[in-house]
C-alpha cells in the first residue's frame, strides 16, 4: 500500500524519553530500492536551491522549473511530481513539477506556502496557505490540477499542512486560529471538522485514511505542555507522557498498525530528539547530542523509512543551520544523501521498487 507523509516545516516543540524508548546505534546502509527524499541544499552559499535526491544523488532541475523550496514528493508510475515555492521579483509563485516540466499554480506579491501533494490518477493535489492581503491572515487552500479552493475565509488565520485522498473525499489537516490560540481542524471535502476546543491550543500536522477511519496527527497544549496527540475519528491517542514538549509531524497506516513520526524535547532549553512510534511504542532515533527532528515517513511492506533534520547552532551563530537525515528501520542511512558537511533540509520521502 502507497503510504506517505506529509511535510511540516515549523517543528520547534519537543520532549523527554520515557520508559517504554529505546535507542538505536546509526550504521551505514545502502538502499537497494529507489527512496526519494525532497528538501533543498544551501551547500553553495548562495542559498537554497530547491533539490530532490534518488537514493543520494541530487537532481538539478532545469532553469524553467526551478525552485527555492521543494516540500513534497509524489511518485506514481514512471512520473516524479514536486510542488514547492520560489521568490522572484518581488512574488511568490508556486508550482508543481512532472517530471521536470513546471506548471505554476499560483502567484502572488503576498506570501505563499507549499506543504503537502497526493496524487490520485491523473489528478494532481497540493495543499498549503496564502496570505489575505486585505487583513494579513493566513487563508488555508488546496489547489486540484492548479484550479484553487479557499478553506479559509481570510478572516480568521487558518493553515493547511497535509493532504491526502481517499475515493472522492478530499481531506485537508491543518488549524484555524482562535486568538491566542490554535484549534486542530481538519477539512473534509471544504467542510470544517473542529478535533479541539476554542479555549484550547492545538494543531493538526498530518492526516491518513483507511476506509472510514479518519486519523489526524499533530499536538494539544495541556497546562504548559505540548502533548503528541492524534485522533482517530475524533477520539485522542496521547503517544507522549506530558512531562516536556513533543509533537506528531506524519502519520500513515499499514494495515492495523499506526506509524508516526515527529520529535520529543530532552530539556527546557529546546533541545529535542527524532521520535517514531509504532502503535504508540516510541523508538528514539537520535540520542539528543545535537538536535533533531523527524518530519516524513514511508511504510513499503516491512521497511519503514523517516527523513528529517538535524540542527546545530554555532558559537556566535544568529540561525541554526540544518542537515537533511535518513533513517531506514530506525538506523541512520549514510549513503552520501546527506552528508554531514552539507547544509540540506529534508522535507518528504516517497519510496518505489
Amino acid at each position: 500500500m502507497k503510504t506517505i507523509l506529509k511535510v511540516f516545516l515549523v517543528l520547534s516543540i519537543l520532549f523527554v524519553a520515557n520508559s517504554c524508548q529505546k535507542e538505536v546505534s546509526n550504521t551505514t546502509e545502502i538502499p537497494t530500492e529507489h527512496v526519494y527524499i525532497s528538501g533543498w541544499d544551501a551547500t553553495a552559499g548562495t542559498g537554497a536551491i530547491g533539490t530532490y535526491w534518488t537514493n543520494g544523488f541530487a537532481t538539478v532541475l532545469p532553469a524553467a522549473s526551478r525552485m527555492r523550496h521543494v516540500n513534497a514528493i509524489f511518485v506514481e508510475g514512471e512520473d516524479i511530481y514536486l510542488a514547492g515555492t520560489e521568490y522572484v521579483a518581488g512574488k511568490w509563485i508556486a508550482k508543481v513539477i512532472k517530471n521536470g516540466e513546471a506548471s505554476i499554480i499560483s502567484e502572488s506579491p503576498n506570501e505563499i506556502n507549499i506543504t503537502s501533494m497526493y496524487v490520485s490518477g491523473s489528478d494532481v493535489y497540493v495543499c498549503g496557505y496564502g496570505v489575505n492581503n486585505g487583513v494579513g491572515r493566513h487563508i488555508a487552500k488546496y489547489w486540484k490540477n492548479g484550479t484553487v479552493f479557499n478553506l479559509g475565509d481570510g478572516i480568521s488565520d487558518t493553515r493547511a499542512n497535509a493532504i491526502v485522498v481517499s475515493g472522492n473525499d478530499v481531506y485537508v489537516a491543518g488549524s484555524i486560529i482562535n486568538e491566542p490560540v490554535f484549534v486542530a481542524r481538519y477539512w473534509k471535502n471544504g467542510i470544517p471538522v473542529d478535533l479541539t476546543l476554542p479555549l484550547g491550543d492545538a494543531g493538526l500536522h498530518t492526516i491518513a485514511v483507511k476506509g472510514n477511519d479518519v486519523y489526524a496527527g499533530g499536538y494539544e497544549k495541556v497546562g504548559l505542555i505540548n502533548v503528541a496527540r492524534y485522533w482517530k475519528n475524533g477520539v485522542a491517542v496521547d503517544l507522549s507522557d506530558g512531562i516536556l514538549d513533543a509533537t506528531i509531524a506524519a502519520i500513515t497506516l499499514e494495515g492495523s498498525v499506526v506509524h508516526a513520526v515527529g520529535a520529543q524535547s530532552i530539556d527546557s532549553r529546546g533541545h529535542s530528539i527524532a521520535i517514531y512510534w509504532k502503535d504508540g511504542v516510541s523508538t528514539k532515533l537520535s540520542n539528543g547530542s545535537l538536535g533533531q527532528f523527524a518530519n516524513a515517513i514511508f511504510v513499503k511492506g516491512d521497511d519503514v523509512y523517516i527523513t528529517g533534520n538535524e540542527s546545530r547552532m554555532g558559537a556566535g551563530d544568529i540561525y541554526a543551520t540544518t542537515y537533511g537525515k535518513y533513517w531506514k528501520n530506525g538506523v541512520l542511512v549514510n549513503n552520501g544523501v546527506f552528508p554531514s558537511t552539507a547544509l540540506t533540509y529534508a522535507t518528504a520521502i516517497f519510496v518505489t521498487d
